[in-house]
């Protein structure tokens, strides 16, 4: 009978060596992570879905808040700046007062910001600069006018976009920090107009307008997008 020694080291059983430095923590590190990866993620969908159901508040207050102040700062005739305001103002007492949905307010003030509403009081100014130019023949205010016109018919037809202003507006400006994202030059070349007319010309054909003269105001597009974000929401 084999009476060997049970304390021999030959036969005790193999050991497993201890994980040490940044080994032994990496579990817990692994674990770590995730839990924050979770709270990070449901933060954000809480976030995010605060913000959904924010939105008809946070869609109102940027009307009343940014879009107005624009318009009262803009060139827009005294007359067009006070209907146009009225309506806005109007439509904010609506939002507030419950009678709309978040998702009608959030489409009405997105339909607002893709209108051309910051750049239009340029185009009146811009018109009148056209109208008074002395070295333009009474043929060819007539025609820059009439385009203009198409180019003011576009974005009633929800056609023509604040987007394209600053390609349109580039020869008579420069780039700026600011929410059309031009400022108009202090003085305007006949080359310059030209130019500008050739761009508003250009944009109203792609527009699929016809070419007559036509008599548009800001308060009816406002209007228009009103009542379409209302029904339909956003574009």
């Amino acid at each position: 009978m084999n009476t060997q020694n049970k304390t021999d080291p030959s036969n005790a059983p193999p050991t497993t060596a201890e994980p040490a430095g940044c080994a032994a923590w990496a579990p817990a590190l692994i674990a770590g992570g995730a839990l924050l990866g979770m709270l990070f993620f449901i933060s954000c969908a809480g976030g995010t879905y605060y913000l959904f159901q924010q939105r008809g508040e946070f869609a109102l207050r940027t009307i009343d808040g940014t879009l107005i102040p624009l318009i009262e700062q803009s060139r827009l005739e005294p007359d067009d700046k006070a209907t146009t305001i009225a309506e806005l103002r109007d439509f904010i007492v609506r939002g507030q007062s419950g009678e709309l949905e978040d998702w009608q307010i959030a489409g009405v003030m997105q339909r607002l910001v893709r209108a051309p509403i910051v750049s239009w009081g340029d185009m009146q100014f811009i018109g009148s600069v056209i109208a008074q130019r002395e070295s333009f023949t009474d043929e060819e205010k007539v025609a820059f006018l009439r385009d203009l016109s198409r180019l003011q018919r576009g974005a009633e037809l929800d056609k023509v976009t604040q987007l394209e202003m600053a390609d349109i507006f580039e020869p008579i400006s420069t780039k700026a920090d600011h929410e059309s994202g031009y400022s108009l030059d202090q003085e305007f070349s006949d080359e310059g107009l030209r130019e500008f007319i050739a761009r508003v010309r250009l944009v109203a054909a792609r527009a699929e307008v016809p070419e007559k003269q036509y008599d548009v105001t800001l308060v009816a597009i406002v209007k228009r997008q009103i009542a379409a974000g209302i029904k339909s929401g956003m574009k």
